[in-house]
Order: C-alpha cells, then structure tokens, then sequence
C-alpha cells in the first residue's frame, strides 16, 4: 500500500486560504504533501473549492509528475428523479474529464443519500417504501454507462463504502456488497473509520471484497459509542483499529491508503509514523 494526502491539517488550510494566487497554493499543497512524505495526493472536489479554493479543473500538470493522484468526488447527492441522474451524470462527465487531464489512477463517489435526508432544505417528497431501489436503479443505470468509459481511459471507478443506512441508500455493507458484485471492474474504496464506527468488522470486511478490487482505503482511527464528530477520523492509534493487521493484508503499491485525519498536521505526521513502525 502506499500512502496519499488527504487532510492537510488544520494550520496549513489555514495558510493556504491566505493565498490569493492559486499557483502560490497549488506550490504550498506540493510542499505540504512532500514534507509528510507521501507519494500520492487525494484530490477531494468539496475539500479543495470549500476549503483551500482551489478547482480541481485546474490541477496543475506538474502536480500529477510529482505524486500519485486520486480523485474523491465527496459531493453529496440524491437519486430520486430523472432530474437527479442528469446532473449526476454530467458530474460524473466532469469528473472524468478533470481525472483524465490530471492523469488521476482512480475516482471514488459516494453512494447517493436516502430519498429523505435533506442536502438543503428537509424534503420528503420522495419517501416512498420503494425509494431505496429506486435510487439503486438509477445509480445501477449511470455506472452501466459511465463505468466502461473510465476503464477505457485506464482509470479505475469506485464506490466508497458508506452504509450507514440511516443515511445512504445502501442497507447496510451486504446489501452494498451485492450490488457492487454486480459490476465487474468496479472498485472499492473502504472508509475504515466510519464502518469501524458503524459495527463493522475491519479485517474481515476486507477479506469479503476480494471479489471486487479494493482500490483504496480512507484511513483514520474511531471509536464506538461516541459521537460521530467525535469518534471518527482520529489519528491513527488513537483509537480502536488494529491497523496493522490491516495493512498487513495489502502488500502491493497498486492500493492506496488516504489519510483522511482531521485536526492539526501533527495527527497526520504521528499516523503516518505509526503505520510505518
């Protein structure tokens, strides 16, 4: 496995939000991420506009000489109505645009939210018994097309592990497992630290996707029976997880592990030097 940058720690997005000239803050992430170490950086579409106001579209081409790139679209998104899967899919055409230019290995989406939680305002128009698979069937719909376009431009598709049913369509981790086994070629990106929260068997979640390749790991401590701001994305070893039997399962430089800890740059540098220890 090898390592990428997510978070950038809480001081140094901080500094680059000073920045006005995106070239000055492209040239700082650099630094950031070669200081740490790592070989690959995590572009994330919400992180980089929200927080460090920098467009994705823009990813300088040295950026990509330099390290490993992955993209995380972390957007939130509905499929409810076939107004929903038209702009998915023109996100997802966007993204495979930035991924090519960027010379990005692989993109990772989340899974679409439930009918009912709200993204803006609450909205229960679509509280149907049904809703769960309607929103699977859309999802099933877009991946049948925009799948094989990512793996003709050599660039793995995967589908992040949320779900908490509560929140996502999925209805818990079989239910996401037997709709992924579905698509061949499809990867899979483990969030270690939400399915540790939500009850979830680490090891052997890992050992039950060797069906689908597991692209990539969101990597970050937690522990259960806290709050979930709480209780999630913690430096690694300061929780719950044995992530050395984790690592342990991933001898190839083919996965990439993305440090999505929150909080000062000294949770990041500590998980890292505990993961190489």
């Amino acid at each position: 496995m090898y390592y990428t940058m997510d978070n950038l720690g809480s001081e140094n997005v901080v500094r680059v939000a000073q920045m006005s000239n995106e070239a000055e803050k492209w040239e700082y992430v650099r630094q950031v991420a070669s200081g740490f170490g790592f070989a690959g950086i995590q572009v994330s579409s919400t992180y980089y506009e929200r927080d460090l106001g920098l467009s994705p579209v823009d990813i300088p081409r040295w950026i990509g000489e330099s390290f490993r790139l992955t993209y995380h679209s972390g957007d939130l998104y509905h499929l409810n109505t076939p107004e929903d899967e038209r702009h998915f899919e023109e996100v997802i055409a966007r993204i495979l645009r930035i991924a090519v230019r960027s010379r990005a290995e692989d993109v990772s989406l989340h899974p679409p939210l439930l009918a009912n939680v709200a993204l803006h305002a609450p909205d229960h128009r679509y509280d149907a018994p049904d809703y769960r698979e309607q929103s699977k069937e859309r999802l099933r719909s877009v991946l049948d097309k925009w799948l094989p376009r990512f793996l003709h431009e050599g660039i793995s598709l995967s589908m992040e592990t949320h779900v908490t049913s509560s929140v996502f369509v999925f209805e818990g981790m079989r239910d996401f497992l037997e709709f992924v086994l579905t698509f061949p070629g499809l990867g899979v990106l483990v969030d270690v630290s939400h399915n540790h929260y939500d009850g979830y068997d680490i090891t052997g979640l890992v050992s039950s996707l060797q069906s689908n390749p597991i692209t990539g790991l969101h990597l970050s401590d937690a522990i259960r029976g806290m709050t979930l701001g709480e209780g999630t994305h913690l430096p690694i070893g300061e929780g719950e997880i044995d992530f050395r039997t984790l690592v342990e399962s991933f001898d190839k430089d083919t996965v990439y592990g993305a440090l999505e800890v929150r909080g000062p740059a000294r949770g990041i540098s500590d998980s890292l030097a505990y993961l190489s220890a």
